[in-house]
């Protein structure tokens, strides 16, 4: 039996990272398993992880959010690894701010929306891993505030973005060449600027916007709508077909995947309980509140945890994977059957100063990894990356 703990430094200018495996396997290959915390001598600089994805070459691109001088909001930043996580390259990318916290891939290529420090336009960026940088791929006048996005099942984009003017969301949907196809507007009764501005400006305070895909076509938006946070459902042109209200901002869905039919993966807090629905029915063409659905509290989480729901299949098994940010400050993954709701097992990631989860991916050699938000030393916001391995995956699903 082989154990693995290694150790490594290298430039980031300084770029700390180390792992050590708890468990055994029979084989451990270097890059199965590991921990990296990517530090910098700038003490002034603040990193704050938003998404993560891997490359062909096996290794990971890194969206992520940095303290500027231009601009209240946060600015982009971008960083490549190898498949070992060791450091690569990075982008700091000036005149363009407030990241979506999606990076989303598209034919190969890898894309997030931004906006310019006057907010005035917004920003479709390819990422150019050959040149190292970014690219301009699409500028968008009439797209304000970008606050999440969606790759859509024909190769464009999908939109959520608030235009503070009309005191409105809307949800805008780019064609695959990236061309703007429709816009669809939703009021906002209850007056929401200062909950984006500090969603778009303080890290520490950021909503769960978010959009995604519906099996069958359309989309679910998670936006300001009325009075309150709520999960929106539109069709193929956009147009509002139902609602899943919250209360306020103060009880809300946090992550929502969609399974089939009505169903879907949910987690959702209220006033600082946090709450799973592995599978539940919700009616799309219906109005209905997240305060109604019927499911476990987790004491365990952070008050309004942090979630990701990421939806995989191992070994023909449909799963639902839940990462959350718990009181222990590190990460726990949960495993659910997707077809059934059962709870399959948990795995929790981190240690010492803490970790808040920003993105979840499987990985080509079946294992996963998460990146995530940690202090060194208990100061400095830093880019953190876990990689686990198929056999950590196989223990998380009770293999």
């Amino acid at each position: 039996m082989l154990k693995l703990c290694k150790l490594s430094i290298l430039l980031f200018p300084l770029l700390l990272g180390w792992g050590c495996s708890s468990d055994s396997e029979e084989v451990i290959l270097p890059n199965n398993r590991f921990t990296k915390v990517y530090d910098n001598y700038d003490f002034s600089s603040s990193f704050y992880p938003l998404d993560l994805k891997q490359t062909a070459d096996g290794g990971f691109l890194i969206l992520a959010q940095t303290e500027v001088d231009i601009s209240d909001f946060g600015g982009v930043y971008v960083m490549k690894t190898d498949d070992e996580g060791n450091f690569v390259w990075e982008v700091p990318a000036s005149g363009f701010v407030a990241p979506t916290s999606n990076l989303m891939e598209i034919n190969g290529s890898f894309y997030f929306m931004c906006m310019d420090p006057s907010a005035s336009g917004s920003y479709l960026m390819k990422v150019d891993e050959v040149g190292q940088g970014l690219q301009v791929a699409g500028t968008y006048g009439s797209i304000s505030y970008p606050l999440s996005t969606i790759a859509t099942p024909e190769g464009g984009v999908g939109v959520l973005g608030f235009n503070r003017d009309g005191q409105s969301s809307t949800f805008s949907k780019l064609k695959s060449d990236f061309s703007e196809d429709w816009t669809q507007s939703f009021q906002i009764l209850d007056d929401p600027d200062e909950a984006i501005f500090n969603h778009l400006t303080n890290p520490n305070k950021r909503l769960p916007f978010f959009v995604g895909n519906l099996n069958g076509g359309g989309f679910y938006v998670n936006g300001f709508y009325n009075y309150t946070l709520s999960v929106m459902f539109l069709d193929v042109e956009g147009q509002w077909t139902g609602v899943m209200n919250g209360f306020r901002d103060d009880g809300a869905v946090s992550a929502m995947n969609h399974i089939t039919g009505d169903d879907f993966a949910v987690s959702r807090f209220t006033f600082g309980k946090n709450y799973v629905h592995p599978r539940i029915a919700i009616d799309k063409a219906g109005v209905s509140s997240s305060e109604d659905l019927e499911g476990n509290e987790y004491p365990e989480l952070q008050p309004n945890a942090n979630v990701r729901i990421h939806s995989m299949t191992y070994e023909s098994q449909n799963l639902t994977i839940y990462a959350m940010d718990s009181k222990s400050n590190q990460i726990v993954l949960y495993s659910y059957d997707e077809d059934t709701g059962e709870l399959l097992g948990n795995k929790y990631l981190g240690f010492s100063e803490g970790y808040k989860i920003a993105g979840l991916v499987e990985t080509a050699d079946k294992g996963m990894a998460i990146a995530a938000l940690t202090y060194v030393t208990g100061r400095f916001p830093r880019i953190s990356l876990f990689k686990i391995s198929e056999g950590d995956v196989k223990k998380l699903i009770g293999k």
